[in-house]
């Protein structure tokens, strides 16, 4: 079943929701009545349509109230069930869905394992999981990709990566510390840090707050991305929650003004069909795994 016209007119979303549902309805043959959660579901209602069409029972469940009170007001939502919770802990009993969206919801959690687990538990046997992270995307914005990749390695290791090292003086003595106050810049890390402040993105950054947080995994999950990996880093991670890889592909993002218009997101989307995974994977910007649970 293709998409909807509508789907070639928006923004970031067509890519990868079109290769999310072509790969399920090549392996789902009779997809009526199936269970479907979308965990970490937002405001919008892209993928709400293309469930309906295809006769799926959804739920819709975000921790955040407000974006459930938006989508209630949605006719797209008419069908489906709103359920407020958290992918850290899903309140649905064990093997009670069929098919389990995680859509740009594992980048932004502390510990992405945990997420997995709970996904596991709810999926019933045969059903499949599909997940999408920030791939080229997150390394077009350098700074980022390297301060994630350093504080997972800090947090991993609980040895202190040289590049934290010349900016602070002390966190070999983290565990020691009440809080993150007690962190000490160095004078390059001082002189760095207020470099950074130039960049209106960096005008609120507090390092300290960021770097004891990620380490103890207390970071407030919500916009921040606290986690880049790479691809098989993904594929591994969702391995070793008990799922088996059915595909691996990449969906790019077509970045704005040319999302509005028509022509650039067929010609994306044709563009796409034409390439292979291994292709997809080296330039797209998005990642897109479907497992399933066997």
């Amino acid at each position: 079943m293709p998409l909807a016209d509508y789907e070639y007119k928006t923004l970031i979303i067509k890519s990868r929701l079109g290769k999310e549902t072509d790969i399920l309805d090549a392996e789902i043959a009779a997809p009526v009545g199936k269970i479907v959660l979308d965990a970490g579901s937002g405001a919008s209602d892209y993928y709400f349509r293309e469930y309906a069409a295809r006769g799926l029972r959804t739920i819709r469940m975000d921790i955040s109230i407000d974006n459930l009170i938006a989508a209630k007001k949605n006719p797209n939502a008419d069908d489906t069930y709103l359920l407020a919770g958290d992918v850290n802990n899903i309140p649905l009993a064990d093997e009670s869905v069929d098919i389990l969206f995680l859509c740009e919801v594992l980048e932004h959690l502390n510990t992405p394992e945990r997420a997995l687990r709970e996904a596991y538990r709810v999926l019933r046997r045969g059903g499949y999981i599909v997940v999408d992270v920030p791939w080229l995307h997150e390394i077009y914005r350098l700074l980022s990709a390297i301060t994630l990749r350093t504080l997972s390695s800090f947090k991993r290791n609980g040895k202190p990566p040289w590049l934290l090292k010349i900016l602070f003086r002390n966190l070999g003595e983290i565990d020691k510390l009440k809080d993150y106050s007690g962190l000490e810049r160095s004078w390059l890390g001082s002189l760095l840090i207020k470099l950074t402040r130039i960049f209106p993105t960096f005008r609120s950054y507090e390092p300290e707050y960021l770097i004891y947080h990620h380490y103890y995994g207390t970071v407030p999950e919500g916009n921040m991305h606290l986690q880049f990996r790479y691809p098989k880093e993904w594929a591994d991670t969702i391995r070793q929650a008990g799922f088996n890889l059915v595909k691996k592909t990449g969906a790019f993002i077509i970045p704005p003004p040319f999302d509005s218009f028509r022509l650039c997101n067929l010609f994306c989307n044709k563009l796409e069909r034409h390439l292979g995974d291994n292709l997809l994977l080296s330039l797209s910007q998005t990642l897109v795994i479907v497992a399933i649970k066997t």
